[in-house]
Order: C-alpha cells, then sequence, then structure tokens
C-alpha cells in the first residue's frame, strides 16, 4: 500500500518542505559580516571575492548588485585571487561589435610590467563586443587556471573555448604568449620583486604552453617544464603545483608519482592552498586511527588545513571542522567550532570537482540530530542540513533523512503520506543513487520486516531487500560488518548464522576501536552493549 501512493511523490517534494529558507539567509548573512570585517583590516582578496559572488547572486538577505560585485572583484582581481579572475568575466555579457572603453589612465609600473591594472577593463559597461570579451576571458582565465586549474572553472572553459569557440580563442592565447615572451625580454635587474614577477611570467609561459599538448607531445611538455621549472626555481608556488600535475597525469612528460609527490610537498610548503589541501586528503582515511604515528602526521595535516582554510573555500573550511569534530592531529573535541567552520563551509565557493559545501551539510545534519540535545528545533534543523545535503547529491543525507522520518523524529505538516512513506521514498531513492547504498535496501528491508508498520508489513519484500542488501554486486558502499552481523543473527536474507554474525560483529570491533573517528566509534560502542560482548572478544581473525 505504501508504495502504490508513494509513486504520486518524488523524493523532491520531500527535500523541499524540509529546506528552510530563513537559516541558510542567517548564514550567509553572518558570513557577508565576516568578509566585510576582513576587507576592513587588511583588504584580504579572498574577502572580496566571497563578497562580490554573494552580491552577483543575491545570496542570503543581499540583494543582486552588479556594481557592487564588480567592485569587490576588481579589488580581488587586482592581489590575483585566482576564483574572482573567473566570476569576473561571469558578469561580462556581449552585444553585437560596439567596443568596449578601456581605462584610459597609464597605470604601468616603473619596471615596465604589466600589472593587473592595465587589464582591467571598465566593467562598468553592461555589454561588449564578443571579440572584446573573448580578448578578456582568455587573459583572465590564463592568469586564473596558471595558479592551479582545479580553484575554479577558468581552465575548462578556456579549452572548451579553443575546441569549440570562434578562432578569436586561439588568436588571443597566441598573442598572451608572445607578449610574455616579449616581456622576458624587456625585463632586467635581479631583485626579490622582480623574481616574483618573473615567476609568474614563466608560470603563465608553462601553462599556456600545455594547452597545445596531448598526452604524447613531449616537444610541448617539454617546452612547457622548462617555464615551470625556472618559475619553480624562482620561488612560484603555482609552478611547483603545475609540475606536480604534470608528473601525476602524464601530460606532456611520462608518469613519474614520486616527482609529482615531491613537488607537491614544495608547493604546500609555498603555502599553496589546493596543494595543502590536496596533501591533507591524501592521508584523510589514516587521520582518525589511534597510535602515536597517526597522530602525529595528523598534527603536520591540522597545520596545512589551517594554512588553506585562509582562502575561504567550502572544502577548506570543512577539512578543518572534521579536525576539531573527531578531536585529532592534537586538538581537542569541540563540536562548537567544529559548527562554526561547517557553517562556513555550506555557504562557500568551493574548488573545481571538490564536495565540501554539501558534506559539511551532511555533517551538520549529524550534529544536530544526534550529537546536540535533543529537541524538536534541532531536528528541525538537522532535517533541513540533510536535505541540503541529499539535494546536493549525498545518498547517505537520503538515508538519514529517511530514517528520522520512520522513527517519528520528525513529521511534515501539509503532505498527504505517512512518515513511513516519506521514508521509503527517501530510501528507495537512496538505492537508484550512482552510490547504490546497500544500507538503504537493509532499511527497506527493515521496514518491511517490521510488523508494528501495519500498512507496511510484508515479508516476502523484505526478504527481497534483504538480499539486496547482502549482494555483493552493483554498488560502490557495501553494507557495513555491524549490520552484516544483524542480517546472520536474526536470519534477514539469509539463514540463521551466530557463528557468522559474530564473526562479522568481531570485524567492525575490531575496526572501529583503534579509531577516533565518531562515526566509527558508535558502531564499536553498540557491540560493547551486547550481552553476548565476551563471546564475540573471543572471535578470532
Amino acid at each position: 500500500m505504501g508504495q502504490q501512493l508513494s509513486k504520486d511523490f518524488n523524493e523532491e517534494i520531500i527535500l523541499q518542505a524540509c529546506y528552510q529558507d530563513n537559516l541558510m539567509k542567517q548564514l550567509y548573512d553572518k558570513a557577508k559580516r565576516k568578509y566585510l570585517i576582513a576587507i576592513h583590516e587588511i583588504d584580504c582578496p579572498h574577502a572580496h571575492c566571497n563578497l562580490g559572488r554573494i552580491y552577483q547572486d543575491g545570496l542570503g538577505s543581499t540583494k543582486k548588485c552588479r556594481s557592487r560585485a564588480l567592485y569587490h572583484y576588481e579589488r580581488a582581481v587586482e592581489q590575483r585571487q585566482p576564483v574572482a579572475e573567473y566570476l569576473l568575466c561571469q558578469l561580462l555579457k556581449s552585444s553585437g561589435n560596439r567596443r568596449i572603453e578601456k581605462t584610459t589612465e597609464n597605470r604601468q609600473s616603473t619596471r615596465g610590467k604589466d600589472t593587473i591594472k592595465d587589464q582591467i577593463i571598465h566593467t562598468r559597461k553592461r555589454n561588449i563586443s564578443i571579440n572584446d570579451l573573448i580578448e578578456y576571458k582568455v587573459d583572465m582565465y590564463i592568469r586564473s587556471a596558471s595558479q592551479g586549474v582545479l580553484f575554479c572553472g577558468a581552465d575548462d572553459e578556456l579549452i572548451d573555448g579553443l575546441k569549440n569557440g570562434p578562432a578569436a580563442w586561439s588568436i588571443n592565447t597566441n598573442k598572451i604568449k608572445n607578449q610574455l615572451l616579449d616581456q622576458l625580454t624587456t625585463t632586467s635587474g635581479a631583485d626579490s620583486g622582480q623574481n616574483e614577477y618573473l615567476s609568474d611570467v614563466y608560470n603563465r609561459l608553462g601553462y599556456v604552453t600545455l594547452l597545445s599538448v596531448n598526452d604524447v607531445d613531449y616537444e610541448h611538455g617539454k617546452e612547457a617544464m622548462d617555464y615551470y621549472l625556472i618559475a619553480s626555481d624562482l620561488g612560484c608556488s603555482s609552478a611547483d603545483f603545475n609540475i606536480s600535475m604534470m608528473h601525476k597525469f602524464a601530460t606532456g612528460v611520462d608518469k613519474n608519482l614520486v616527482s609529482s609527490n615531491e613537488f607537491l610537498q614544495k608547493a604546500a610548503d609555498g603555502n599553496h592552498p589546493i596543494a595543502q589541501f590536496l596533501i591533507v586528503a591524501s592521508h584523510f582515511d589514516e587521520l582518525t586511527i589511534a597510535s602515536s604515528e597517526y597522530q602525529i602526521k595528523a598534527a603536520w595535516c591540522y597545520h596545512y588545513a589551517r594554512e588553506a582554510s585562509r582562502l575561504g573555500f567550502a572544502t577548506t573550511y570543512f577539512f578543518l571542522a572534521i579536525f576539531y569534530f573527531h578531536g585529532i592531529g592534537g586538538v581537542t573535541r569541540d563540536i562548537h567550532l567544529a559548527m562554526k567552520y561547517l557553517k562556513l563551509a555550506t555557504v562557500s565557493a568551493d574548488f573545481s570537482y571538490f564536495e565540501g559545501q554539501k558534506m559539511a551539510s551532511y555533517y551538520l545534519g549529524y550534529i544536530y540530530e544526534c550529537i546536540l540535545p535533543k529537541s524538536r528545533h534541532n531536528k528541525v534543523v538537522a532535517a533541513h542540513f540533510y536535505s541540503h545535503a541529499a539535494r546536493l547529491g549525498v545518498s547517505e543525507a537520503l538515508i538519514r533523512l529517511g530514517k528520522m522520518f520512520e522513527k517519528g523524529k520528525i513529521q511534515l505538516k501539509g503532505l498527504s503520506l505517512t512518515s513511513l512513506q516519506l521514508a521509503e521514498i527517501l530510501y528507495t531513492k537512496a538505492c537508484q543513487d550512482n552510490d547504490s547504498y546497500k544500507y538503504a535496501n537493509y532499511r527497506l528491508g527493515k521496514m518491511y520486516s517490521n510488523q508494528r508498520y501495519r500498512h507496511f508489513y510484508n515479508s516476502r519484500t523484505a526478504e527481497n531487500y534483504f538480499k539486496l542488501a547482502l549482494s555483493e554486486e552493483g554498488s560502490r558502499r557495501d553494507l557495513r560488518h555491524y549490520h552484516r552481523g544483524i542480517l546472520y543473527e536474526h536470519g534477514y536474507g539469509t539463514d540463521v548464522d551466530m557463528e557468522m554474525a559474530k564473526e562479522f560483529y568481531y570485524q567492525e570491533y575490531t575496526k572501529c576501536s583503534n579509531t577516533y573517528n565518531y562515526f566509527e566509534k558508535n558502531y564499536c560502542n553498540k557491540i560493547a552493549k551486547r550481552k553476548d560482548f565476551i563471546d564475540i572478544l573471543q572471535m578470532s581473525t
């Protein structure tokens, strides 16, 4: 009966009903106040960039304002903020062949450098010609992507323009490479400021050269590498990062993971935020292991996480929050401090291809549901963050939210379905997602096997879901040993096998007893409360 009624609804209706617009507005407004303080105190380019994004999209209670967005992006661009160099271009629109005014002031420095201010167009004009727009985008995208292709979509859009756009993309790319080469011939001197300028020119030359490289183009690959190495010798951490990526993905050079890791480490030590983040991410599974060796490594990663978070990207805030959430890397567990960084992560821009926003939302949902005092308010807030995470693609959030409905922790007014039917919809969606969670099948089996759920009880349907949960096929996310133990103990989807059940409980306990991971320790505590706990401890692997 539940399934037949549920087909009239989909999960999006449920997620929208759980979503709290005012809560997200409050988070954006609080972040905005933080950014305003940062630009007042230190003229922070990253704060300018985030403010530009808030005004561009009208986030929180802030109304859209193109002129203010442009102002903050331009201030950030003057300080070479890579995301601002990309987002500024997104505000510009083309209007036929009408020409755009360019700045008439001569801001060229005494050294003859092409400062970033020389490149800023009068973006107060709402529309510019298509050729001027492409010329400006090519320059800004090269400046942005040469600092690290993972910062934003600059590299993707530039490559797409070169492959599929008009000839102006290629013409302007070649033009910029020639200009960079000309700058090398007109530069003299060897002071520190000059070295910084030259390192940037060589780094951009390496990136522009690499644009024409395919996987087997070793000639251009060597040329790009030579430029990057000179920039690296001059102290450019972006060049170190770019060299690391070339070696890692064999772009114009042979694959060399040793060299890749060496240059990634050098870039991180030079305060390149993506390099710092990637080093932390590469050790993520080890950070919560309860041993002095791994906690020394975790403390080292905590330093990088703090440094990387200075740019204010969602993923860097999320990783910093992880240390406080679990209490690892030499820091004391502090849920409220973890929440502070998680909330910042939910409303911050992020690196390309990373998932800081949605995972921060999931963690906040869990904190409000399971860790903070159990109140109606906290349950409503938990449901909001789970819905936000689910809409961003986190299948675990669908399951957590479904379980809240199943267990009666939250109810929705105005919908014609029961809480169990809402849970069924969310579990079913999680089963269908790319990750194909076995735990979602397990939850559906539990629902259909529960005789207290009078309108849902169906032993045959439950058996099918339990078998799917135990299946080894078609899933990236297998069932935990703890839940497998339950299935074998009670004969759900299989024959009763107490020895097999205890073996799975033992494996789960062994895994979870040597960790600071809060989620893992929760399962360890569940097993420790069992009456047959001593028998489980006596199991051998």
